[in-house]
């Protein structure tokens, strides 16, 4: 009776330690996809400031613009746009995308060539 008792009770630890492993994956995967969201987004926050500046080559975004992307999701990207400190002509883009609290950042350099974009940086933080 006692050898059962003692069985039970480290199949009942075994048990709980496999749960609480199960648990910390599950956390580690979530905050893993949290993460790699957040860069897709921030990157969605460069590419909308971009086509704003190949549709209007003189638009400057001195403050942040919050937009929250894809609409209904809680997540978001801000971005702002200046002139390039080394180019006048160019474009400084930096955008930060959010979702569940987990932050990333893209910051980028293009120019506006005819009607094309050149990026002379992309750089994600």
């Amino acid at each position: 009776m006692l050898v059962a008792i003692f069985v039970l009770a480290i199949s009942l630890l075994l048990v709980l330690a496999f749960m609480d492993s199960a648990a910390l994956e599950s956390q580690s995967a979530s905050y893993s996809l949290h993460y790699v969201q957040a860069r897709y987004v921030a990157q969605a926050g460069a590419e909308d400031a971009i086509a704003t500046y190949r549709q209007d080559p003189s638009a400057v975004i001195p403050y942040l613009i919050r937009t929250e992307f894809p609409a209904g999701s809680g997540h978001y990207y801000e971005h702002q746009m200046l002139p390039t400190a080394s180019n006048p002509g160019g474009r400084t883009i930096t955008a930060t995308g959010t979702v569940a609290g987990i932050s990333r950042a893209v910051t980028a350099e293009v120019e506006l060539i005819g009607t094309r974009i050149l990026v002379r940086r992309w750089e994600e933080l």
